[in-house]
């Protein structure tokens, strides 16, 4: 393999720096775009978080109503107690 002149190797060195002086500004833009995407999806597992919460909020009122009007129907009967065992045979 043939060695290059020192020209070329100089030319091909400031291309090379002047490639890499753009670098900084490039690195800023992807930073600015990455940071404004995890921002949104930040915001939208924060809304989805809150919907469940609602959600979950909502099923257990339901269930409590639920057993409580079970409880009202047993009759009066108090089931508050745990009930008896039946011995072993």
């Amino acid at each position: 393999m043939a060695t290059r002149s020192l020209e070329d190797r100089m030319t091909a060195l400031e291309n090379t720096v002047a490639g890499l002086q753009s670098l900084p500004g490039e690195l800023a833009s992807f930073r600015r775009e990455v940071n404004a995407r995890f921002d949104a999806v930040d915001a939208r597992i924060r809304s989805e978080s809150e919907q469940l919460c609602a959600h979950m909020r909502l099923l257990h009122e339901a269930l409590v109503a639920q057993i409580k009007t079970i409880g009202e129907g047993s009759g009066g009967v108090d089931d508050s107690r745990p009930a008896r065992r039946r011995p072993k045979r």
